[in-house]
């Protein structure tokens, strides 16, 4: 007797849709999970500030408010002490510490407010002559701007070195500065001299 294979009986076509349906959708999840990711964007880096422009005289430095990167600058020039004459109030605006940035870099810092509320007296300057006394090295003066600064360096050069008032001036030209505002408007060199002290200000009034 002979036997016959047995013949399976076929499933039905819409079974044999939905189960190769299955292995197509498999097979793609499949590949969405071993697809690679797509880099995420990096944001662009913020570019660095432009160096400010410091004006040097002999060993001193001008200039208007250094960044981090310019006290990395002036470090790696060779400046040993940085004078800051801006106010508490200029200062908490900033979103640095400059007396941190600056004795990180083994510079020496002295911060002699002026303007503003602290306005501009002799004291300032004998605070400045005391700080730099026995410095050596290049020393950095700065403010906002750079023109406190300037007119600082030049008083001490007519009260400290004997420089006088004219010469003082034009230095301060060399460092950034400009005629005075009434030299600008004359077109004429003024020429000046020490003359009577300045009268005592009055006392505030209620």
């Amino acid at each position: 007797m002979v036997r016959l294979p047995m013949i399976q009986p076929c499933k039905p076509l819409a079974a044999c849709l939905v189960f190769a349906g299955l292995l197509t959708a498999g097979g793609c999840a499949c590949q969405r999970c071993a697809a690679p990711e797509e880099p995420a964007t990096t944001a662009a880096a913020e570019p660095e500030p432009e160096p400010i422009e410091v004006h040097a005289w002999d060993r001193w430095r001008i200039a208007g408010q250094p960044s981090p990167a310019d006290y990395d600058r002036q470090a790696s020039a060779g400046t040993t002490l940085v004078i800051n004459l801006r106010t508490q109030p200029e200062i908490d605006r900033l979103d640095f510490d400059p007396q941190q940035e600056v004795e990180s870099r083994g510079m020496a810092y002295v911060a002699i407010p002026m303007g503003g509320d602290e306005g501009y007296t002799p004291e300032q300057l004998e605070a400045f002559t005391q700080a730099i006394d026995g410095v050596e090295g290049p020393i950095l003066i700065h403010c906002a701007s750079g023109g406190r600064a300037r007119n600082l360096w030049a008083a001490y050069l007519v009260e400290e070195e004997g420089v006088p008032v004219d010469e003082a001036m034009l230095r301060m030209e060399e460092v950034g500065g400009q005629p005075s505002l009434m030299e600008r408007l004359l077109g004429h060199r003024l020429h000046s001299t020490i003359g009577e002290p300045l009268p005592e200000p009055e006392a505030d009034r209620p």
